[in-house]
């Protein structure tokens, strides 16, 4: 079986949406003094890769901790929109050449290339689905999206247009993956499983891709 890591690594002063918690991660008992090693976490719920309960933006909608686990396990799509620019829009005619391969229920993910720029200035400034993009997501049955960009929305603008509108129609999101280059097929299996956080409005995660 083929499984590919798609997840950032979590570290201390790592790179967050801008006005969230800061990461760190501090030694609390250590081998030396304690005979064990436990850290303490201190990190926002949407830190490093992770997915977004459609209570983020939606205040009827659900926590983390009430969504069933098969919402987090899923086949994929992946759209690959390498050829986007900075603060570029993700557009309908983009997401429409791959829809005979969208399963009714399954995960749409975007390939940015946008990863490589993560911890940099540039990172905020990455590409972002449009709203036209959003009407023709909502019209295919999707079940939760995914990108390798710091939010699907334009971050520089500070609009959640995207977050509202999806998480209103309960479908989930997942933002900054990474190594999606290195999936090797258009379409395959996707584990996103978050912590089971009470009330949580998301969650780190460990995203893979596997194959046999």
């Amino acid at each position: 079986m083929k499984i590919v890591d798609l997840s950032h690594r979590i570290t201390s002063n790592m790179q967050i949406y801008p006005g969230d918690p800061e990461v760190n991660i501090e030694a609390w008992d250590t081998h030396e003094k304690d005979g064990c090693q436990v850290e303490r976490l201190c990190l926002g719920s949407h830190s490093g890769t992770h997915i977004d309960a459609p209570w983020h933006f939606s205040s009827q909608g659900a926590a983390i901790d009430e969504i069933p686990l098969d919402r987090f396990i899923g086949m994929g799509t992946i759209i690959r929109v390498k050829d986007k620019k900075a603060g570029e829009s993700i557009n309908r005619e983009d997401i429409d050449p791959f829809t005979s391969m969208i399963q009714p229920g399954g995960f749409l993910i975007f390939n940015t290339g946008w990863d490589k720029y993560f911890g940099t200035e540039e990172y905020l400034n990455h590409p972002f689905l449009s709203e036209e993009a959003v009407k023709a997501i909502l019209g295919m049955d999707i079940s939760l999206i995914g990108i390798d960009t710091l939010n699907i929305d334009p971050t520089k603008e500070s609009i959640f247009s995207g977050h509202e509108t999806l998480m209103s129609r309960d479908i989930l999101i997942v933002e900054n993956l990474c190594n999606l280059d290195h999936v090797p097929d258009a379409k395959g299996t996707f584990l996103f499983l978050p912590l089971k956080i009470d009330g949580g409005d998301g969650s780190p995660i460990r995203a893979i891709y596997l194959t046999e």
